[in-house]
């Protein structure tokens, strides 16, 4: 199941539920009792380079900043602190 979330958008409840349900079913076919999830505005984990050497030399993600400082706006423009706020707590 892939999860992508428009927590701010139409839709969201149904997102949400899903996400219940996601949750439910990696504790009961997985056995699995934790996530991490990463709350992220508009995009889910936008990276900017997909091949650094790690640790290990395994290949990881990374962002730069400098890399899309001056890139345009997503579709959805700027998404304010309150906003985010706002989303997250209705999540």
């Amino acid at each position: 199941m892939e999860i992508r979330p428009n927590w701010g958008l139409e839709g969201r409840d149904e997102e949400i539920a899903n996400f219940i349900t996601f949750l439910k079913n990696i504790k009961q076919y997985g056995g699995i009792d934790t996530i991490c999830y990463n709350w992220m505005p508009v995009i889910g984990w936008y990276r900017t380079k997909n091949d650094l050497p790690g640790r290990g030399g395994a290949l990881v993600t990374a962002f730069d900043y400098e890399d899309v400082k001056n890139a345009p706006l997503t579709q959805y423009g700027e998404v304010s602190k309150e906003t985010m706020w706002k989303n997250l707590e209705y999540f």
